[in-house]
């Protein structure tokens, strides 16, 4: 499927623009047996300033097919269970209460995809030939962001079978770390807390169940996670996403249908008893970010924040951010409600922002050349890192 000429970074049909120059003392035959002789070979690198091919790529809106919760014990649950509902957040607010008693992630080298496969298994959705790739959203977050970071590295560890390609997290080790960078964290972790209620305590008639509760203890471990199928170009995608909460139902009717609920009742307890389906739920993603209090703080948060946060929420089809505002003592004065497709306008036209369409079509070149170059049975790792300049596929033993 590939012959020597891709390994050097060109198309054997001639459509790949270069993307990969070669120092001149070394001459193909050199540079191509080198390569045989290392433990692993570039296959691919792919220049993320240069032109891409096949723009506007078409991108389908995602499918939900079934979902996965992993509850305070690790023990997981196909379906989900208990997905939390979201309350405006009460003003002020202070992020620091239950700190002492925080559980952060547990540490691992990155996630494993068994989760995806025991709930599609659950609910008999196969993974066959007409699926190009199984991941989780933030290996795709990484790969749709990368025309705008000169950064942040990363890298996704790939395994092809039967035509299906298998993405797997790579945690690499934080670039910035210490007291300071747990505090925000925790914050953030908070914010969801203040503003996601469990179903059993979620009242959609009362602000009272969204009251910051002292004594509750944030496990970072629990989590709610969407599996859902999506498209990029022409590569076929089942992607898993953490999901924070959703709307509070007032019927959960597909859009554009009269509202069918019963008085009092909630999503979270009728989509646990099977009367809502995943395509009806409509979720919310929960954000934090500093105070803007001087004119460049607006276009940083324009030009990094906004397009991660449209990023994630595009991927996974979630229409409603909240971004809570704090200071830097951790306390929340302010939110605001966004709305995912809507962010592209708030940076349209200013200097130095993001094009979605970049991003998009960055995307499905990227997956595109993934399935051209690779083979079942291979190994691979897609490694995006200093200078920066080039998405790299390397073939691993």
């Amino acid at each position: 499927p590939w012959c020597a000429d891709s390994l050097l970074g060109f198309s054997c049909s001639g459509n790949l623009p270069l993307v990969w120059t070669l120092a001149s003392a070394l001459s193909r035959a050199t540079l191509v047996e080198g390569l045989r002789m290392t433990a692993s070979a570039t296959v691919f690198a792919l220049d993320v300033n240069g032109r891409i091919p096949n723009v506007n790529a078409p991108v389908s809106a995602p499918k939900r097919l079934t979902s996965y919760s992993i509850d305070s014990k690790g023990e997981l649950h196909c379906p989900g269970k208990a997905l939390r509902v979201f309350f405006p957040p009460p003003l002020p607010c202070d992020l620091n209460v239950g700190m002492e008693s925080f559980v952060d992630k547990k540490e691992s080298d990155g996630a494993s995809i068994e989760p995806i496969m025991k709930a599609l298994k659950e609910q008999n959705h196969k993974v066959d030939s007409d699926i190009h790739f199984v991941t989780f959203r933030n290996n795709l977050n990484k790969i749709m962001e990368t025309p705008y970071n000169n950064k942040n590295a990363w890298k996704i560890r790939l395994e092809r079978d039967n035509g299906t390609i298998f993405m797997h997290v790579v945690q690499l080790e934080e670039s910035f770390s210490g007291r300071d960078q747990k505090k925000f964290q925790y914050w953030g972790y908070k914010f969801e807390e203040v503003c996601c209620r469990a179903p059993s305590s979620a009242d959609a008639s009362s602000t009272a169940s969204a009251q910051v509760q002292p004594d509750e203890t944030v496990n970072a471990n629990v989590e709610f996670c969407s599996v859902f199928r999506t498209s990029f170009g022409s590569s076929r995608c089942i992607v898993a996403a953490e999901m924070d909460c959703a709307e509070p139902t007032q019927g959960c009717g597909r859009e554009g249908e009269e509202d069918g609920a019963r008085t009092g009742d909630n999503l979270g307890n009728r989509k646990q008893r099977g009367e809502v389906g995943e395509e009806e739920v409509k979720f919310v993603e929960i954000k934090t970010s500093r105070e803007m209090t001087a004119p460049h703080h607006q276009r940083t948060f324009q030009r990094f924040k906004l397009l991660k946060f449209w990023i994630q929420s595009f991927i996974g089809g979630v229409p409603s951010i909240c971004c809570g505002f704090r200071d830097d003592n951790g306390i929340l004065n302010d939110f605001v409600m966004y709305k995912t497709l809507e962010i592209p306008r708030l940076v349209r036209g200013k200097p130095n922002m993001w094009d979605p369409r970049r991003c998009i079509d960055f995307t499905a070149w990227v997956l595109a050349e993934v399935r051209r170059a690779t083979v079942d049975g291979g190994r691979y790792e897609l490694q995006y890192e200093h200078p920066f300049s080039h998405v790299r596929l390397v073939k691993v033993n």
